[in-house]
């Protein structure tokens, strides 16, 4: 297993990951609530937001798998790293709140140990520091608050161009 293999199976995890999150929709929204603008919490908008983070997440894994250029796999392995920080997130938010919050299933038993093999075959197949790894780990933890801010905006303009296409009035 090579690390351009392991970046095919990244949209899958992020998918089920962020379907996790929005079939449990109400628990979801209560958990994040106050923390982010109402407008951008509907059920439409954050359904477009999953779909069309999951979509870039496919593409860039796919130009980084078929091209083998290393500013794509870069680009894979630090979005791996956001992921896995969310994944950890999901985790401390349910041991805080005593129960399980949307997206720790799916970050237990998806996200941490495919994490751990993209370390693994990152250290083994390219012989990466362990200095880089860190390095792509920070630039993960700035990617999370940005990729949830630019996709839920996306989410939501595309609920705003759904609505007007199907004649609705602004909300």
């Amino acid at each position: 297993m090579n690390i351009a293999t392991l970046s095919l199976v990244f949209p899958v995890i992020l998918g089920i990951h962020n379907a996790e999150e929005y079939l449990r929709y109400g628990d979801f929204v209560r958990d994040y609530h106050g923390r982010v603008a109402a407008r951008f919490l509907g059920r439409p908008v954050i359904r477009n937001a999953g779909v069309l983070l999951t979509l870039v997440a496919a593409v860039v894994c796919l130009l980084a798998c078929l091209s083998q250029n290393e500013v794509f796999t870069e680009i894979f392995v630090v979005a791996t790293f956001a992921l896995t920080l969310n994944a950890l997130g999901h985790i401390v938010m349910s041991l805080r709140r005593r129960s399980i919050t949307p997206g720790t299933v799916s970050a237990v038993l998806l996200v941490l140990p495919y994490s751990v093999l993209v370390i693994i075959v990152l250290r083994a197949s390219s012989d990466t520091s362990w200095g880089s790894i860190l390095r792509m780990a920070g630039f993960g933890m700035l990617l999370i608050p940005l990729a949830v801010a630019v996709f839920l905006l996306l989410g939501y303009a595309t609920w705003l161009l759904q609505r007007r296409l199907r004649g609705e009035a602004e909300a």
